[in-house]
């Protein structure tokens, strides 16, 4: 059953309290889905997002409590600063109303995993672009807290290294902060 057309390279969708859908669109843009119908024009309010080979803006979840504190959490590829293809992913948190623009955007997590800027480290595996395996994929757990996943950004080498965050499954609580029985809290 065909639920809408028109969106462009979706990525996630979360289903809100009343049935309606948010879907995220890899090039940059948070849809809405009301009644069945897309909503022509994107909810506005996200910040600048690195939509490049497998990048972009990726997973939604909203807050288990979202019917009263109107909080949701996306994950996005985060451009650098300096050169935009030195990227990393990040999961922010915004209040939405409902309406076409998130309130209160802030990034509560940004991963260690920066990579992508020339010249690039030599590799030892002929593994891809730097443009691929950002992960992203975000979720509240029974415990409350938000799991995210950063990819290995097709820098496997990194991926055993404690000291970053690339090829990591991480767990914080819903306002970016380390929950304290984290199993590495006290380690760099």
């Amino acid at each position: 059953e065909v639920v809408t057309k028109n969106l462009v390279r979706p990525w996630d969708l979360t289903f809100l309290p009343d049935g309606d859908m948010l879907v995220t669109e890899r090039p940059g843009r948070l849809r809405v889905i009301r009644d069945g119908e897309l909503d022509p024009v994107p909810i506005a309010g996200l910040p600048p997002i690195l939509a490049t080979g497998i990048g972009g803006l990726m997973d939604v979840a909203l807050h288990p409590d979202f019917t009263n504190n109107r909080l949701l959490y996306i994950s996005y590829t985060k451009p650098g600063e300096e050169v935009r293809g030195h990227a990393t992913t990040a999961v922010l948190r915004a209040r939405w109303d409902g309406g076409m623009e998130l309130d209160d955007v802030e990034d509560i997590w940004v991963a260690d995993a920066w990579y992508g800027k020339p010249p690039l480290p030599q590799r030892c595996c002929g593994q891809g672009p730097p443009v691929g395996s950002y992960g992203g994929r975000i979720a509240f757990g029974a415990d409350g807290k938000l799991y995210i996943t950063s990819g290995d950004r097709n820098y496997g080498e990194m991926v055993q290294d404690p000291s970053n965050h690339f090829g990591k499954l991480v767990r914080i609580n819903d306002d970016g902060s380390i929950p304290e029985d984290n199993p590495f809290v006290g380690q760099e």
